[in-house]
């Protein structure tokens, strides 16, 4: 338990989404620190591969669709190869669309390896 050096008064948590520190509640005193996620420094270029995309699945065509920014045909063409790429980026970016693959049941392979 911290205390509030200028009252006394026990130190509230205090945390946004690239902070994080303490705040007095009876004086407003605060100590803030910047917190930046690993994820969002990572230059790295990873590659998003597809193991399981079927091509006549109209909706695994929509998520590869939109994943990609490819059309229709041209994302039907792509989920005839076989694990075709489907998406290079950084990490922020690549967990979006790990969370958007997830949630249809795709099966893919990142590369290099993931690390988070």
């Amino acid at each position: 338990m911290f205390t509030c050096e200028k009252c006394g008064a026990v130190l509230q948590k205090l945390q946004g989404d690239s902070t994080i520190g303490m705040i007095c509640p009876n004086c407003s005193w605060s100590v803030v620190s910047t917190r930046i996620s690993p994820i969002l420094l990572d230059e790295t270029d990873f590659y998003v591969y597809l193991k399981n995309g079927n091509p006549k699945d109209s909706e695994h065509i929509k998520v590869v669709s939109k994943i990609s920014g490819k059309n229709f045909l041209s994302t039907r063409a792509t989920l005839m190869q076989d694990e075709p790429l489907i998406f290079k980026g950084k990490a922020n970016q690549v967990s979006e669309i790990k969370e958007l693959l997830d949630t249809n049941h795709l099966i893919y392979n990142i590369r290099p390896d993931w690390p988070y």
